[in-house]
């Protein structure tokens, strides 16, 4: 699993924008808006770092965005990925912004729990 739950230590409601905010005692921040856009899908999205502008080398941020998901997921190369992921509902991505490192998802309700510990 994920380990043990975190703390939550601020929650807000946004009604007229339909937002819940939440932010938890190490700093994480949960942003959590349902829409009816597309059914039966969930897209996650992890901002991380501080992006392109704190990069020491001109272009490895493009580097990164070709390279990181295509080098594997935490101990499974890309290969192992591609048959972990066989049979499930999900996409991962990469990018990096001026101002983050974000990790993104788009899965489905059933496979949510997996795209959690894929990001």
């Amino acid at each position: 699993m994920f380990g043990p739950a975190g703390r939550l230590t601020r929650q807000q409601s946004l009604p007229d924008l339909a937002i819940e905010l939440g932010e938890f005692a190490n700093g994480t921040r949960l942003n959590f808006k349902a829409t009816n856009y597309e059914q039966d899908y969930v897209s996650l999205s992890v901002r991380v770092g501080y992006g392109r502008r704190t990069l020491a080398l001109p272009g490895l941020d493009l580097f990164a965005y070709s390279a990181f998901l295509a080098g594997g997921v935490g101990r499974h190369t890309s290969p192992e990925l591609s048959t972990i992921v066989a049979g499930k509902s999900v996409s991962l991505g990469f990018v990096v912004d001026d101002d983050a490192l974000v990790f993104s998802a788009r899965t489905s309700p059933r496979d949510l729990e997996f795209g959690l510990k894929l990001i």
